[in-house]
């Protein structure tokens, strides 16, 4: 090992955990709205670059494709709701020096709109075929 790679070694191990990662709070939302996630509240005290990974881990359905999710790499990216349910996101924010992740969790929720009509004469009421426990 270098003497380059020794320092190096040092300044790691007397670095103080510096990033704090500040991410919003479990919450609600409506189908069809554009959701933002938030980490744009964390920081590092000593004021190193943070790099942030947005990744979905728990989605309604058997795949959750990139475009659904936009701003990956930012501290606060978006997504549209594909369907209703539990989403389930991580976020990393790194330094040179450390790494935390935490988890967020988005509700999905449709709003039930009642449409009654005349079809062929009989008097029809549609109700949407999307909800939560469906």
């Amino acid at each position: 090992m270098s003497s380059c790679d020794d320092d190096a070694k040092e300044e790691e191990d007397i670095r103080p955990e510096s990033l704090e990662l500040i991410v919003a709070n479990d919450f609600e939302a409506m189908y069809g709205q554009t959701v933002k996630l938030d980490a744009s509240q964390t920081y590092d005290k000593l004021e190193a670059p943070i790099e942030f990974h947005w990744e979905a881990l728990s989605f309604p359905g058997d795949h959750f494709l990139e475009e659904y999710l936009q701003g990956v790499h930012q501290s606060a990216a978006t997504f549209q709701p594909y369907d209703v349910g539990e989403f389930s996101f991580r976020i990393t924010a790194s330094t040179e020096y450390e790494s935390q992740t935490a988890m967020l969790r988005v509700s999905v929720d449709a709003e039930v709109v009642e449409l009654a009509g005349n079809l062929n004469d009989l008097k029809e009421t549609w109700v949407p075929t999307t909800s939560r426990d469906g």
